[in-house]
This record gives structure tokens, sequence and C-alpha cells, in this order.
């Protein structure tokens, strides 16, 4: 049997105008402990973890704090999760470097080559493997969370294991496994015994599962397949918000992925974006069309306007945000180029359509008497333009319109928009986000997308 491997797609996506700051992540005991950037413990005892081929270098040490930790916490709450004991991993764990010559978990001697820049379980011998200079690389890259992050998702597949995979679709096992890791990743951000998880920590997760994602146009079916972006997050963040019971059941081959294989050839050609030109046009009749739905009462048309340079006024006053709203005009305003089209270029047009459409949905709040400004009228807006991108997802999945508009998304947009409201930031440079974080807006958005799925017009009449 194949090691179950993960994808690592590509470099380091650059961030919109924001600058996301990556810091590494870790957990506490007690509250005595001295933490460095990115919370780790540098007072706590290092684990004594026996790692196979270990050079007693850093990342070593920091691989081996990382299992003792995943492994001590699933050992407490197995038997309660999954009412049968934990057995130990059997098969240790393993180091390797490009050019080891030696046999590995699943790998033959002199073979190291097919593993190379991974992490991975191997099931035959209950044994986890990694590749040294990727491991610290991913830390250099993302903080030193993202390597607890890791090996509690290939300490998932141990799990599935131990209790059962969750179908016969190698995305549902990958699914599954960032699930556990984010059931860790919660009980992380109490403390464990070498880490304590921050809220920046949680940001940089995010952003290491762009690059973890499959690439947009696959299929679900795919046996390589891992997901997309935004697959990977909501595992995540379930495993996160819902624990280990919800992993166990809500993965089977029944789960609707968002990794699906571009519409038409033409959408594959261009990946799956309209024309620039287009993608402006097309959001604000979009847009216009889901508030004569949802807003209760009459709706008048508001347009759309870009403009130059990073700042613009309304009634005569300047605004601080680069897509904004102007109820004395009924107008949403958006930085063309130093916004929207960079917007457009680094991610797609449903990343430009995305900021463009918060602008819309404050425009609804505004018609509906609701409250236009702070934390909880940012919050309504991701609402409604997560439930309006379920619907409009549903529509690609299903071939039927959704009742808040004719747009169908494609391959990789909704990857487009968690890449967004990361870049986001939180300088409130781009929108206001009132302290609100990459973690916090992609739950939102999220959790809306998938009751938009549901009933669309429900889902964005409960965001008001």
């Amino acid at each position: 049997m194949k090691p179950r491997l993960r994808h690592r797609a590509g470099g380091l996506l650059a961030l919109l105008l924001a600058v996301l700051v990556i810091a590494g992540c870790t957990r506490t005991v007690s509250g005595v402990a001295t933490l460095a950037e990115g919370g780790v413990k540098k007072d706590a005892p290092p684990s004594d973890l026996k790692i196979e081929n270990g050079d007693g270098s850093e990342i070593d040490q920091l691989v081996a704090n990382s299992m003792d930790d995943v492994m001590t916490y699933w050992e407490d709450v197995f038997e309660e999760s999954f009412d049968k004991e934990m057995e130990p991993l059997q098969g240790g764990l393993w180091a390797y470097e490009p050019g080891h010559d030696g046999a590995l978990p699943c790998v033959p001697a002199n073979q190291v080559e097919i593993v190379e820049n991974n992490a991975f379980y191997c099931p035959t011998e209950d044994a986890i493997a990694y590749d040294r200079a990727f491991i610290g690389q991913l830390a250099d890259e993302f903080g030193e969370f993202i390597v607890p992050l890791v090996f509690a998702h290939e300490f998932g597949h141990a799990i599935q294991d131990r209790v059962g995979d969750p179908g016969s679709k190698t995305i549902s096992w990958e699914g599954q496994a960032d699930c556990y890791a984010g059931v860790f990743t919660k009980e992380a951000t109490e403390g464990t015994a070498h880490f304590q998880a921050t809220r920046e920590d949680l940001d940089s997760v995010l952003t290491g599962y762009l690059m973890l994602r499959s690439q947009p146009g696959g299929s679900p079916d795919d046996p390589n397949a891992h997901g997309s972006a935004f697959d990977r997050v909501a595992a995540f963040q379930e495993g996160f918000n819902d624990g280990p019971g919800h992993c166990y059941t809500a993965f089977d081959d029944d789960r609707v992925y968002t990794q699906i294989p571009y519409l038409t050839a033409n959408d594959k050609a261009n990946e799956g974006n309209l024309p620039y030109d287009q993608t402006l046009q097309t959001i604000p009749t979009e847009m216009n069309t889901v508030a004569e739905t949802v807003v209760d009462g009459s709706w008048e048309q508001v347009d759309a306007s870009g403009f130059e340079g990073s700042s613009a006024k309304c009634d005569g006053d300047p605004q601080d945000e680069l897509v904004f709203y102007c109820a004395d005009d009924q107008t949403v305003y958006y930085a063309e180029k130093d916004l929207i089209s960079k917007a457009y270029d680094k991610f797609g047009d449903f990343a430009a359509m995305t900021l463009i459409a918060m602008g819309y949905a404050d425009a609804m709040l505004d018609a509906e008497g609701a409250k236009t400004d702070g934390k909880e009228a940012f919050e309504a807006q991701l609402c409604l333009v997560g439930a309006y991108a379920g619907g409009a997802f549903e529509a690609s999945a299903t071939g039927e319109q959704s009742p808040l508009g004719g747009l169908q998304l494609s391959a990789g947009d909704l990857d487009e928009a968690v890449m967004v409201l990361i870049a986001l930031g939180e300088d409130d440079e781009i929108l206001a986000t009132h302290g609100l974080d990459a973690f916090d807006r992609i739950d939102l958005f999220r959790e809306a997308f998938e009751a938009g799925r549901d009933d669309p017009l429900g889902a964005a009449q409960s965001c008001l």
C-alpha cells in the first residue's frame, strides 16, 4: 500500500496589499513558561521521543515536541471520543533527507525520491515519516506551529486506522485528517506541554493550506485529491469548532467537496476566470439581483464605480477604505487599480467580485435600516457574501439557477475568496475588519456558504 502523501502546491503566495505576518504557534501546560514569538515555550523540557535517523537538530526536536503533544492529547481523549482504547504508534517516527539510501516505512531502500518534500503516515507499519528539509522550510515560511499541524494531520491517519476510514475516496481520508488536526489545534489554543497557539498562528495555518491544496480543476474522485484550499480549511475549522465526534461522521463518500473540475474547455483555458471587464460588469448586476430578492421592501439600483488612487470621498468626506458604500449617491466605490485589478491579477475573478460584493452587502444593510458600522455589520457583510457564494456554487453543481443570481462558480473560485479574506489583514486599509482575524472571517463566510448551498434566500435573509 502506498503511503498517504500530502501535496505541496507551488511557492508561497504573495498576499494582496496587507502584509500577513506569519507566526508560529505553540502550546503550554502551566502559565509559567516563557513564550517566544509564535508561542513556543522556550523553557519547556524537550521531548525525548525517539526519532529514527534523528540528527539532534532543532527541527528534529520541534518534530519530537510536536508528535509528543499530539499523541499525548489523543491518549487523553481517544477512549472518550471513540469508546475504545488507544493503541500506541507501533512503527515509530522516522526522519529522512534527499539521498537517504536506507529503507523507510512503506518506501523501499534507495527510493526516497518518491517521498521527497513530504510527510506521510504508513498504514502497513503504523509509522510516520518526514523529510527534514521540507519540514524546516514549512516552519521558515509559515511559523513553527505549522509543524505540529502537519503531524496532527499525519496522526489523524493513524486515528483512521484505529477507528475506521471515512470512505473510499482519498479526498475523504485527507479531509478527515485535516479535521482531526483542527481538533488538536483547538486544544493547542488552551496550551500543551510545548505549545500555546495564538490567533496569529491560526491565520498562518490558513495560509499554509493555500500551498497544500490540490490544484484547481481536479476531480474529487482523483486518487491523489487532497481537496481545494476551501475544502481543507473547512475540514480543519469543523474539527476546531465541533470536535472528534464530528470528524468521525462528517467525511463519508456522500460529502460534497468544492474541488471540482472546470465546467467547460473554455473555462479550463481561462483557469476559471471571466475577462477583467466582464468581471466588473457581472458582480454589480448579480448583487442588485440579490438585493432585489433579499431586501424586505423596495430596492433602488445601486451602481458601482472605480476610483483612481487609494482614497475617495462620500458626501464630501474622505473615506479610509478601498471598498465602501456611499448612501448619499447610492454607489459602491472601489479602488480600481490599487485594489480590484490587483486582486484579479494575483488571485482571480472571484477575489475581485468578493471585494465589490462586500460593498453591496453594506448597501443591503443600509436599505434594511440595519446598523451599518462596527463589527456586527462587518460580520453581516461576510455572511451575505458567503450565502450568495453558496447559492452560486450549488448552481454550478446542480445546473439549476440560484434564486440569488445567475452566476455559477468555477473551479478555484472559493479558494480565491479564502485568499482575499486572508489578504484583508487587520490594518483596515482595504475594509474595516473591526479586529476580526482571518480565521474568524473565513469561518463566518464558510458557515454562511454552507447554509447558502441548502437555502440561498433563507441564508441571506438570516444575515440581515
